[in-house]
């Protein structure tokens, strides 16, 4: 016997024995996970945190403008936030939870966005680097003793330290020798090397080849010898002493501004305008529609009488033509209201405002665009004192 559960609830069982005794048992099932993760996000000094949860089946990843992000600390995500990430207006979030349930996309703003001044403060990298080696000379060496007392103070050149070098590697030659032969010490002629007192404190001055200067600090006044390694340390150091697992936003990572549904299983066109502030689409219903990239919302939606081929942008003259093949429609981009339609528009040649037509498919022949303004002074030049009745005016739609 079995029961086949498909969503959380409790499973009440009841038997009955031959002797007519009942028993019941009940059992609370919660496995089934349907509820979306929730999540908190933030950004504070150059640092987006993320805070998602899903009580149920835990969280699986969150994503940051469309990249995931898998390795969380108790649900915790941290980007250290780059000079390149000023660029996006706002963070697009969303959690998913190890049931592929996803939560609501939320968008976080950028406090860095548009303010040049707040975004020179993000460093250009934020990725920790990798050891390196270099090479260095002691430029400095200074000595006091427990009291604090300078006892010798020396700029040491790299001929010095060579020499010292030397003097060094032959004294302990010389011990090697006199511990072999058996005897117990060897005292130099000079006494030139004396050895250094084993109270007080040394301090050495290093520069490296790229001129990095270092200190190296030996202290030798409490019970155990102690060495400090100091210099001075930049933002890209820090991150590579922290362990706190934090991320950063890969460079081609996009953000979803607009979701546009667009029926094309059949047919599509798709293009921006040349200034990239509006995007002109055809779907399978022929419908041809202008999308205002800075409102969020559509200018112009019309029938067309084709599929459209392509566009073409006139700026100086302030016009947008669609060109269906045959058929040409053309727009004003103030206002992307329709001015003029050309039954049998080719193409638009926007160096003369002309359009090249094809009555037959076989002759082009051409003409041109002129707008209310210049077909009135026209008319002014040809027909001077005339002008249009009222019933022509309404006529014309003048």
């Amino acid at each position: 016997m079995f029961t086949e559960v498909s969503e959380n609830c409790t499973v009440y069982v009841k038997v009955t024995d031959q002797n007519n005794i009942a028993y019941e048992k009940n059992k609370a099932v919660n496995c089934f996970d349907t509820t979306k993760p929730t999540f908190n996000a933030a950004v504070n000094d150059g640092v987006l945190t993320v805070q998602a949860s899903d009580t149920q089946s835990g969280v699986k990843a969150v994503y940051v403008n469309g990249y995931e992000y898998k390795d969380l600390t108790n649900g915790t995500l941290t980007v250290r936030l780059q000079s390149f990430d000023a660029s996006y207006e706002y963070f697009s979030i969303k959690a998913m939870d190890n049931a592929d349930n996803v939560s609501d996309t939320e968008k976080v703003n950028n406090p860095y966005y548009g303010k040049e001044d707040k975004a020179s403060e993000l460093p250009v990298s934020a990725q920790p680097t990798h050891p390196t080696t270099a090479q260095a000379a002691v430029t400095n060496h200074a000595m006091t003793d427990s009291s604090g007392n300078t006892t010798a103070d020396t700029a040491m050149s790299i001929a010095k330290q060579k020499k010292q070098a030397m003097a060094e590697a032959d004294k302990e030659e010389k011990e090697e020798k006199a511990q072999q032969s058996g005897m117990d010490s060897v005292v130099d002629a000079g006494n030139e090397n004396k050895e250094p007192s084993m109270t007080g404190k040394e301090f050495y001055t290093i520069q490296t080849d790229t001129e990095k200067v270092f200190y190296l600090i030996v202290d030798r006044d409490g019970n155990e010898e102690k060495v400090y390694f100091l210099t001075e340390i930049c933002e890209n150091d820090l991150l590579n002493a922290t362990s706190d697992n934090s991320e950063t936003l890969p460079m081609n990572s996009m953000v979803t501004r607009w979701w546009i549904w667009l029926q094309s299983y059949l047919r599509s066109f798709v293009s921006f305008t040349d200034d990239g502030t509006h995007l002109v689409m055809q779907g399978d219903d022929y419908r041809i529609r202008i999308w205002d990239m800075n409102a969020g919302s559509f200018v112009c939606t019309m029938d067309g009488s084709g599929s459209v081929d392509h566009i073409v942008c006139d700026d100086e003259s302030g016009l947008l033509a669609i060109c269906q093949g045959y058929g040409l429609f053309l727009f004003e981009t103030d206002g992307y209201g329709c001015v003029a339609y050309a039954d049998n528009g080719m193409v638009y040649l926007k160096d003369n405002d002309s359009i090249l037509l094809s009555n037959d498919r076989r002759t082009i022949s051409r003409t041109y665009y002129k707008d209310y303004k210049t077909l009135k002074e026209e008319a002014h030049r040809q027909f001077p004192g005339a002008s249009l009745s009222d019933e022509k005016k309404v006529k014309y739609n003048i």
